[in-house]
């Protein structure tokens, strides 16, 4: 995640990172009722840009959560 603005300004974002993205914050996969939801109510492509401006990756979830 290190790409920068393109020549109009914005940062592109795709559907994989939007979905890696909600799988390691929130741990909603795409076949959840919550996900599309999520991804509108917590402005989750806008974040996945800010982030790659910052050059920051959110971490894998931690093994204990996922039991």
């Amino acid at each position: 995640m290190t790409e920068g603005p393109d020549l109009f300004g914005q940062v592109p974002v795709t559907w994989p990172e939007v979905v890696d993205w909600c799988a390691r914050v929130a741990g909603i996969t795409p076949d959840s009722p919550r996900f599309l939801p999520y991804v509108q109510s917590w402005r989750v492509v806008e974040k996945i840009a800010a982030s790659k401006l910052a050059n920051f990756r959110p971490p894998l979830p931690s093994p204990e959560l996922n039991r």
